[in-house]
C-alpha cells in the first residue's frame, strides 16, 4: 500500500504479508523490515489483521441486537462476534446501518497490547468515501484513513512481490 501526502510524493509505503514485511515512511527516513514478529511503534499488526484476514479465527461467541460500548469507540448495535486467534481475542460488530452500508468496530487485545478499529463504508470491498480509524493503545500509532478514488483495473502482480527483492517500488 502507498500512501501519497497532501504534494503527491509518498508518505508511506507499506508492504505486509502473513511473515514478512517492509514499511517505509520517506519523510522521516524510515525504513524497517522484518518477519513475523514486527516492531510494535509501526501498524504492521494491523494492516495483517484488517487487511489480510479480519474475521481470521476460532468464534468463541456472538449475539445478535445488543447495544455495546467498546472503551474509546462509538456504541455500536448489531452482531458481535468473539474470536480467538492464536494469543489474541478480536471482538468484532457488524453495525445495523441503512441498506448499502456498513459500519464495523473492532477491537483486538493480545495480553496487555489493544487495538482498535472504526470502519465506515459500503462493503468490505473499497469504495471512494470510506473511511477507517485505527488505534495501538500500547504505542500510541493513530491513522486515519478516508478513501478518495480507487483505479478499478486489478494490481500488477509484481505488486505482491518484496519491493526490495524482485517486485516494484
Amino acid at each position: 500500500m502507498i500512501l501519497l501526502g497532501p504534494s503527491g510524493a509518498t508518505a508511506l509505503d507499506a508492504w505486509v504479508t502473513p511473515d514478512a514485511y517492509r514499511f517505509e515512511v520517506p519523510p522521516i527516513g524510515l525504513l524497517d523490515r522484518g518477519g513475523e514478529s514486527p516492531d510494535r511503534a509501526l501498524p504492521v499488526g494491523f494492516f495483517r489483521w484488517w487487511f489480510l484476514a479480519p474475521v481470521d479465527g476460532r468464534l468463541l461467541a456472538s449475539y445478535s441486537g445488543a447495544t455495546l460500548r467498546l472503551p474509546d469507540l462509538p456504541a455500536c448495535h448489531g452482531r458481535w462476534f468473539v474470536l480467538r486467534r492464536a494469543a489474541s481475542t478480536v471482538t468484532l460488530c457488524d453495525e445495523e446501518r441503512a441498506p448499502g452500508t456498513l459500519g464495523v468496530l473492532a477491537t483486538e487485545r493480545t495480553g496487555s497490547a489493544l487495538q482498535k478499529l472504526s470502519f465506515r463504508g459500503q462493503s468490505l470491498v473499497p469504495h471512494a468515501g470510506d473511511t477507517a480509524r485505527y488505534e495501538d493503545a500500547r504505542s500510541g500509532v493513530r491513522a486515519a484513513v478516508e478513501v478518495e478514488s480507487l483505479d478499478a483495473s486489478p494490481p500488477d502482480p509484481i505488486a505482491f512481490v518484496d519491493p526490495d527483492h524482485g517486485g516494484a517500488r
